[in-house]
């Protein structure tokens, strides 16, 4: 195998009159998509452009509303054969152009660092976490229930990983389709509201150390990370799930060989390796970081936008029920397991 093809991948050479042609004919699709996912930056970043913090947003991601947003413009979009013809293109192209883009910048949230401050013992309990997950995950969805392996992986890395990114950065690398990766980001913000909720239960059973602990293992999204664990200790729980966001080095190459039998290690995965190098050892300033934590942003929902453009609303919410099921169990499992520990 070409060291070419391990990480940038197979394919046709593309010629610069066809990439001026593409992003010619792309243009109108790009503006709606772009339009989109700088809504859903907007409806959840609100007091940032001096508009009144609504509480219950909180809950809801940036990555998701954006694809919800494009699901739901599809609706309108698919009623003008004429209108749909000519949006398609920047569509198709939005996802592919934006996510590496997108996956470089977090590289933000890799940080060595940071990680080099846990305990081992920490670091060995949510490694397990993670990996009960995955495969407690993969075995209900495709040998109980029968779910496709493709949605069986993007549940896994959503909820062992970083939610929405994980799902996000995982997706191109096993070629999902709109429909699985649109299931997959609403499954794991249902999943992150239901753990949160469960975490808060059982939180009087544990030491706060422990549980901030248990809560930085377990919870699928970041920001639900901050919402469960405030004060001193919500940097600790933070630590832990840096973590987890360390091991997309990992588990996205695997992913890929185990769906299409090849060793694959994308371009746009060693620059967020890079990126979290230069974070862990050079340390940017607090502006540069709110700029590119912005453009990260901006980047991943303009990308999801487009996918959800591509998927079919009521496909996705038909096949967000079995894959709710099933994670939210497998977290059930980790927290009692994480009981058993304090």
């Amino acid at each position: 195998m070409k060291l070419k093809t391990i990480f940038v991948g197979e394919g046709p050479e593309i010629r610069p009159r066809e990439i001026k042609l593409v992003f010619r004919e792309s243009l109108p699709g790009l503006a709606l998509v772009a339009g989109l996912g700088f809504l859903s930056y907007l409806l959840t970043h609100l007091p940032q452009f001096g508009f009144s913090d609504v509480s219950w947003m909180r809950f809801i991601d940036t990555l998701v509303l954006a694809v919800v947003l494009g699901m739901v413009a599809r609706l309108g979009v698919t009623k003008t054969r004429g209108l749909t013809n000519r949006l398609l293109p920047g569509i198709l192209l939005a996802p592919m152009l934006f996510i590496p883009l997108g996956i470089a910048l977090y590289g933000m949230s890799f940080r060595l660092d940071q990680m080099s401050k846990l305990d081992g013992s920490v670091i060995m309990t949510a490694l397990l976490a993670m990996l009960i997950s995955m495969l407690a995950i993969y075995f209900l969805a495709v040998r109980v229930f029968k779910l496709s392996k493709k949605l069986a992986y993007l549940l896994g890395v959503g909820s062992a990983i970083c939610g929405a990114s994980a799902i996000a950065i995982t997706s191109p690398a096993i070629n999902a389709d709109p429909d699985e990766m649109g299931a997959a980001l609403v499954t794991n913000t249902l999943l992150a509201l239901i753990s949160l909720l469960i975490l808060k239960w059982i939180a009087s059973w544990m030491a706060p150390q422990f549980w901030a602990m248990t809560a930085g293992a377990l919870l699928p999204q970041t920001g639900f990370v901050k919402l469960a664990v405030v004060g001193e200790l919500q940097d600790y729980a933070l630590l832990v799930k840096t973590l987890r966001v360390s091991m997309l080095l990992v588990l996205v190459p695997l992913t890929y060989y185990f769906v299409q039998g090849k060793l694959f290690i994308p371009w746009y995965l060693i620059l967020f390796a890079v990126v979290g190098l230069w974070y862990s050892f050079a340390a940017p300033g607090k502006e540069l970081t709110a700029i590119l934590k912005m453009t990260y942003d901006l980047l991943f929902s303009t990308a999801l936008a487009g996918i959800g453009l591509n998927a079919n609303l009521g496909a996705v919410m038909r096949k967000i029920w079995m894959p709710l099921l099933i994670t939210t169990s497998v977290f059930c499992i980790g927290a009692a397991l994480c009981l058993s520990l304090r």
